[in-house]
């Protein structure tokens, strides 16, 4: 699971214009191109829009691999927060969604990037540190 954050490019004079349309095309083409696990093309319809309230907009979708949620502040802040289950390319496959998203929106930039590694309890356990089908040693 990887949460980032975008906000404007501090190089840029003029203020980026975004809207709830840029921002859903971004994440269309983030996970068209990203190598998700278990993404299918049809999986894009699973986008759920909410906007009614507020100046913001989300948009959420789940699919057999994993999930993404996007949140606008209607202004000039983005968060995004991926998640996929285990898989031997995951963190790839993350890394190339932030950079896809990253591309749709040139004038923004990621200002935070926070990896969740999967643990359970008080354990934190990184991909490099999972090995498939060996039982801990006090088990």
């Amino acid at each position: 699971q990887i949460v980032f954050q975008m906000e404007p490019k501090k190089s840029k004079k003029s203020r980026p214009a975004l809207s709830n349309a840029l921002v859903r095309k971004a994440l269309e083409l983030a996970m068209l191109k990203s190598s998700l696990p278990l993404f299918e093309k049809d999986d894009i319809k699973s986008i759920k829009e909410y906007n009614e309230a507020g100046d913001g907009h989300v948009l959420i979708s789940a699919w057999a691999g994993g999930s993404v949620a996007v949140l606008w502040n209607g202004k000039d802040h983005v968060d995004i927060n991926i998640f996929v289950y285990k898989s031997g390319t995951a963190l790839e496959s993350l890394k190339s969604f932030e950079r896809n998203f990253n591309r749709s929106i040139p004038a923004f930039a990621a200002i935070l990037r926070d990896e969740q590694p999967r643990g359970v309890g008080r354990v934190v356990s990184y991909w490099d540190d999972i090995v498939e089908g060996v039982k801990p040693h006090w088990a």
